[in-house]
């Protein structure tokens, strides 16, 4: 998904055709800044989803999470069992690139 994402920002139709144009370490790289900083309308999703929450707390729901509103972290949880590890990999990963560029 975070290819459809990153093409539907860069304004590409042909997804594949981007996919070629990059190596899979800039791919890589892609996806580490999409687990910290979400491209395209997903980071607007997240801020709506913390709102919302704090909305239905307000209201007296207790139970309701910034994760309920948002199904693909559940989706993302599945797949990785440890997400904060996933979360400190992309943040050295791109760490690192910051570093070689410097």
């Amino acid at each position: 998904m975070t290819a459809l994402r990153l093409a539907e920002m860069c304004g590409r139709v042909d997804y594949d055709q981007m996919l070629d144009e990059m190596t899979p370490e800039q791919f890589t790289v892609w996806q580490a800044k999409d687990l910290i900083e979400p491209i395209g309308h997903r980071g607007t999703h997240e801020i709506l989803s913390l709102f919302a929450s704090m909305v239905g707390a307000a209201l007296g729901n207790k139970n309701l999470t910034p994760q309920s509103f948002m199904w693909w972290r559940q989706a993302e949880k599945q797949r990785q069992p440890d997400a904060e590890q996933s979360m400190d990999a992309a943040a050295m990963l791109l760490e690192s690139i910051g570093a070689k560029r410097g």
